[in-house]
């Protein structure tokens, strides 16, 4: 007979392991996106052979290539790495781990302004938005610009 509160407690752990893993899987692609618009314009092919299988298939060279690019500034470089290094231990650890596992708070306390007494789930949902928010700003400016480099600018009559 299955015990309900030990089912309850495996999806609640279920559900904080999909969170992260599906915020990593947001980050990666968003940072790809960003990534794309300082890059020349690649082919489908030539995207997939880099940001699949070549070398910005993993999320640490995406977040590393968009600071060294200035795209994001420090702080989410540094919030960004935290979160990549919490995804890893939510997805491959041998072990059911969430918010209070011990090798979980190990990364959290590297977030700035992290406090013990916090629901630790509901920090990192706060850390995920104060990066992802700048990531998906800087994205929308720099393809504004692109579109204005490739259109000159024209008077209201045309000219």
């Amino acid at each position: 007979m299955i015990d309900p509160g030990q089912k309850i407690t495996e999806l609640t752990l279920q559900s904080q392991a999909g969170w992260v893993l599906v915020t990593a899987a947001l980050f990666a692609d968003s940072l790809e996106r960003l990534l794309l618009t300082k890059m020349r314009t690649l082919s489908n092919k030539k995207a997939k052979q880099m940001f699949k299988n070549g070398p910005l298939r993993n999320l640490a060279a995406k977040i590393d290539l968009a600071w060294a690019f200035e795209l994001v500034d420090d702080p989410v470089h540094h919030d960004l790495t935290v979160i990549r290094d919490i995804r890893n231990e939510f997805a491959h650890s041998i072990t059911a781990v969430n918010f209070d596992s011990p090798e979980v708070i190990k990364h959290m306390k590297k977030f700035k302004g992290w406090n013990a007494k916090v629901d630790q789930f509901d920090f990192f949902v706060e850390r995920f938005k104060s990066c992802f928010l700048p990531i998906t700003a800087k994205r929308d400016q720099e393809l504004m610009v692109n579109a204005l480099r490739k259109k000159p600018a024209q008077g209201i009559l045309g000219h």
